[in-house]
């Protein structure tokens, strides 16, 4: 159990819960292991072989549901950290919400897209890609605006490592309104309606919006349902908090619904579910029952320190760090893998490799570049107001 060095702007001490970057980290290894499994299978390995069909989904095509749990997780931490700063919702600032975001997002941001700028404008393998008529520009204007997801959808994938700001663009547009409609709306149920219609409009989104599969899968629609529940939990926990064995049923049936569709694809297919595009809202709704049962029991904290787990939980510290940074890791190895000729039987050292340096890469820049920034820039924006700084913030 994590304490942060200070309060809330209630003077309630705030705990880090420490499995919520346990599943950050989960999150962010498997989006890894799909970047790499896209580009070189692991099946490629003969010892995949003993891996069943379900495992191997499981462990190398779950990247897109992970970024799911990445979403549920945002919406229910930015959440927290505005009611724990202003008390109620219809009391936020937005300039000082947008600043706190600023400060937690831009710096490595910005890194990302002056690395990938200059790969692809030096032509470095990998990074550049001749047939796309995309202009670099472009693709720099689309990131600094959030709306790379739609000009994916337009014009085809990007080059290099851009495509993973899909997800922040859907995230951003999504926090940009946020407190807006907070303040206009003002009632906590009208409120939690229009929430609501974001996370029934998703599943149509994600398939009844046409044939182009860019947009159903990274359109904005098709994420913010699950960030809007994760904003939705963090409104009920203020009121209602599953302890003691009631919190040990509902984190039973949290991880039985993230199962469903991680592990037991098939199942759910035939299901209907699938089709429907409920499978994501299943692995959502797990997601957020899990996050209220170990939100309500601190207690539980403390296992996460345990052997084999407390490495996930060092990973999903730096979980938005390792998002930005793996795509480097991952394009430069595959690269040199098949510049040297790596063989079927160097396809594990490879994921191990990548996985390694990915990981290395985000918590370094997160110790060294965007925490210390985003500490400096929080300090500044608190600076001579009578706020204190929402230091929950996990995100």
């Amino acid at each position: 159990m994590t304490a942060y060095p200070g309060q809330n702007a209630t003077g309630v001490t705030l705990l880090r819960n420490d499995w919520i970057d346990v599943l950050r980290g989960w999150a962010a290894i498997a989006v890894v292991l799909m970047h790499l499994n896209i580009r070189v299978p692991f099946r490629d390995f003969e010892g995949a072989a003993w891996l069943s069909k379900r495992a191997y989904n499981f462990l190398f095509s779950s990247g897109w549901q992970a970024v799911m749990v990445f979403f549920v997780i945002s919406g229910f931490l930015i959440t927290q950290a505005m009611l724990a700063r202003w008390r109620s919702l219809d009391k936020v600032q937005p300039l000082q919400f947008y600043g706190f975001r600023a400060a937690r997002l831009l710096p490595c941001l910005l890194g990302f897209i002056v690395l990938q700028s200059l790969l692809q404008a030096w032509q470095i393998p990998g990074f550049h890609d001749a047939a796309n008529t995309t202009p670099l520009w472009r693709a720099i204007v689309s990131a600094l605006t959030f709306h790379l997801n739609w000009l994916e959808a337009q014009y085809g994938y990007l080059p290099g490592a851009w495509d993973v700001l899909w997800s922040l663009s859907v995230e951003e547009a999504f926090y940009l309104g946020f407190p807006l409609l907070c303040l206009l709306v003002r009632s906590p149920r009208w409120l939690v309606a229009i929430l609501c219609a974001f996370l029934i409009i998703g599943p149509y989104a994600r398939v009844g919006m046409g044939s182009n599969e860019i947009w159903a899968d990274h359109g904005y629609l098709s994420g913010m349902g699950e960030i809007a529940l994760g904003c939705m939990l963090a409104m009920l926990a203020r009121h209602w908090t599953p302890t003691g064995r009631r919190g040990v049923w509902v984190l039973v049936l949290g991880l039985v619904c993230m199962a469903l569709p991680l592990y037991f694809r098939g199942w759910v297919y035939k299901s209907g579910l699938t089709g429907l595009g409920l499978d994501m809202t299943l692995l959502a709704l797990g997601a957020a029952l899990v996050l209220m049962a170990t939100h309500a029991n601190p207690a539980w904290y403390r296992y996460a320190s345990l052997p084999g787990i407390s490495w996930l939980r060092w990973v999903g510290r730096s979980s938005y760090e390792v998002y930005l940074c793996h795509m480097f890791v991952v394009i430069a190895l595959v690269e040199a893998f098949r510049a040297w000729g790596g063989g079927p039987q160097m396809v594990p050292w490879l994921y191990g490799g990548a996985l390694g340096l990915s990981l290395l890469a985000g918590h370094l820049v997160a110790r060294y570049f965007s925490e210390p920034l985003n500490q400096r820039i929080r300090s500044r924006l608190v600076r001579g107001r009578s706020v204190v700084p929402a230091v929950a913030a996990q995100g």
